[in-house]
C-alpha cells in the first residue's frame, strides 16, 4: 500500500512540474524529500531482527528463571540476574560469556543489580527481602533492611541514575529514590492506580513508570512530580516491563501474550511484533525489556531462561 502511495505521488510532482513549467531543480527536491521520508517511515515498522541471545555459563548450565538484565556501558558488558540459580553472569557485548558471580554461595534469589564506579554491586535479593551492598575489593558484605517512615519496604526492580538508586516496591508498587547513603529522597505514586507500578526506567532527566491497572505511562521529573500522564491506546492482557526507545517510541512487554507492544510517544498504538514459542526469536514469559546503549533491544524471558537480543 505504501509502495503505491510513493510512486504516485512521485509521478504527480513529474506531471505538475511539466505543466506549470517548474524548475526541474524544484522538482527534484520534492522527490528527493518524499523518498527521504518514506524510506523512514519503512525503518520506523522494519521488523525487528535477532541479533544474539545470552544463554549460560560455560559449562552450559542454563539460566533458571532469570529475572533482570543490567548494561555496563563503560566496560560493553551484559549482567544477567539469574535468579533461581542464585547467581549473576555478565557476557561481552558480542555475547559472549565471561563470569559468574554468587558471592561464594551467599545470594538468594537476587532480583535486580546495579555496578557502580566505586566497585561496589548493589543487589535486591528477594530471598533476605534486602538490598545488599558488595565491595568486590575488599569483599565486604552489607544487608540493609529498607523502611519507608515504619513500613516494611518489599524491593523489586532496580534502576541508578546520576548516583541515585532507585527501587520498586513489590508490596505497593511505589518507586523511591535513595543516596548511595541509603537516605530516602523521593517517592513517586501512581494516583490513578490502586496496584502503583510494575515496573520503570529512569533516563533522560525523567522517571517513566508503568501502571498495569489503568494501562498508562506516568512521566515524574527526578524530584518525585507527575510531569504527564501517557494513556495508551491498545488493550493488553498483562503489560509487565517498559522501555523507551531512543526515538522516544514507549515499548511495552505483555507476559501472557508473549509480545512486544509498540506505541509513540502519546500513547497511539503503532504495532506489535513476536510471539510465544522456544525458537530464536520467539520469546516466553518476559520479565524485563530495556534498550542497551548501542540501540538493541533485550528481553529477558523467565520461560526460556535466556536473554534475547534484537536489532533492525
Amino acid at each position: 500500500m505504501a509502495k503505491k502511495t510513493y510512486v504516485f505521488s512521485v509521478i504527480e510532482i513529474i506531471e505538475v512540474g511539466i505543466m506549470k513549467n517548474i524548475k526541474w531543480k524544484c522538482v527534484i527536491v520534492c522527490i528527493c524529500y518524499i523518498i527521504l521520508r518514506t524510506i523512514s517511515c519503512y525503518a520506523q515498522n522494519t521488523p525487528w531482527h535477532w541479533i544474539l541471545t545470552l544463554r549460560g555459563d560455560a559449562s552450559r548450565k542454563s539460566m533458571d528463571m532469570p529475572y533482570s538484565l543490567y548494561v555496563d556501558k563503560a566496560t560493553s558488558r551484559y549482567y544477567v540476574v539469574d535468579t533461581y540459580n542464585n547467581r549473576l553472569l555478565s557476557f561481552s557485548k558480542k555475547g559472549k560469556f565471561l563470569h559468574a558471580f554468587s558471592a561464594n554461595q551467599k545470594l538468594k534469589l537476587p532480583m535486580a543489580m546495579i555496578h557502580d564506579s566505586n566497585s561496589i554491586l548493589w543487589i535486591v535479593e528477594r530471598g533476605k527481602n534486602a538490598l545488599v551492598k558488595i565491595n568486590l575489593k575488599t569483599k565486604a558484605i552489607n544487608v540493609f533492611h529498607l523502611k519507608f517512615h515504619s513500613m516494611e519496604l518489599f524491593p523489586d526492580r532496580m534502576h541508578e541514575y546520576n548516583g541515585i538508586i532507585y527501587l520498586l516496591d513489590k508490596m505497593t508498587g511505589n518507586i523511591y529514590a535513595f543516596s548511595k547513603e541509603l537516605k530516602l529522597l523521593h517517592c513517586f505514586k501512581a494516583p490513578n492506580s490502586s496496584l502503583g507500578f510494575i515496573d520503570f526506567k529512569v533516563m533522560r532527566g525523567a522517571l517513566w513508570a508503568l501502571a498495569m491497572e489503568d494501562q498508562s505511562i506516568y512521566r515524574f521529573n527526578l524530584n518525585g512530580d507527575l510531569i504527564k500522564v501517557i494513556h495508551l491506546s491498545k488493550k493488553m492482557e498483562f503489560p509487565y516491563s517498559l522501555a523507551i526507545g531512543p526515538t522516544g517510541m514507549i515499548y511495552v512487554a505483555d507476559r501472557h501474550k508473549n509480545c512486544i507492544f509498540v506505541f509513540d510517544g502519546s500513547g497511539e498504538y503503532r504495532y506489535s511484533f513476536l510471539n510465544l514459542g522456544q525458537d530464536r526469536g520467539k520469546i516466553y514469559y518476559p520479565s524485563e525489556i530495556d534498550f542497551d546503549p548501542w540501540g538493541r533491544l533485550c528481553i529477558v524471558e523467565e520461560g526460556n531462561g535466556r536473554v534475547e537480543i534484537f536489532g533492525r
